[in-house]
């Protein structure tokens, strides 16, 4: 799939809404599950996870040249609920953090037209990085980031001390959700190695800096 590109990531595909209690298991801590949901447009689900098991969750939105990680948020007795506007495609990552696993169920169905009116004014375009993905990474990361307005711009990829290893963009830009994608080289080429850098986002008013994790 396009949006996955290299990842080693096997998604598990629905193309069909409504999906009622579509039921999964992870059989150990480090168990991943990636749903993707391909139906175009406003997506909601509800996550159901066994009782005294341990998951995190989150949603990998796509959208023409945008895409967005965010964390779902899990109640004490393992539901939540998650929902995007727009969308191209969804994927959902369900880790495990129990020693035994556990099991979940999804139901997802298309938003109403209401979700979608809140949903969009409740998410305006700010200024700055939004997470990247993977991170950790090994092959390549997309940095999304966000300009609340056109103008000249510099995304940079920095050592812990300071010193640029590959500049990704420069120059102007429209505002609005933009994303780039840094295959762990140098300028010159050469694979950086393993540990911790820096992703730098600069406007002539505001910087934006977070740190990405590359495991070789």
């Amino acid at each position: 799939y396009g949006a996955l590109k290299d990842r080693r990531v096997r998604t598990m595909d629905y193309e069909a809404l409504p999906q009622e209690r579509l039921a999964f298991a992870l059989g150990d801590p480090w168990a991943a599950a990636y749903i993707l949901f391909r139906t175009p447009g406003s997506l909601a689900i509800d996550f159901d996870g066994e009782d005294g098991a341990g998951f995190k969750a989150w949603t990998y939105a796509m959208a023409p040249g945008v895409s967005r990680l965010q964390e779902v948020g899990l109640t004490g007795d393992n539901r939540g609920h998650a929902s995007a506007a727009g969308l191209d495609s969804l994927v959902l990552i369900v880790g495990s953090t129990s020693p035994g696993g556990g099991r979940f169920e999804l139901s997802a169905d298309i938003a109403t037209e209401v979700l979608e009116h809140l949903l969009a004014a409740a998410d305006p375009v700010s200024f700055g990085l939004r997470p990247a993905w993977p991170n950790p990474f090994n092959a390549e990361v997309r940095i999304p980031y966000a300009l609340a307005a056109p103008g000249g711009v510099e995304l940079t990829i920095l050592s812990l001390g300071g010193q640029r290893l590959r500049r990704l963009v420069q120059g102007q830009r429209p505002g609005g959700r933009h994303e780039a994608v840094w295959d762990g080289r140098d300028e010159t080429g050469r694979r950086a190695a393993s540990g911790t850098y820096l992703v730098r986002l600069r406007t002539p008013a505001s910087t934006s800096v977070s740190r990405l994790a590359l495991i070789r």
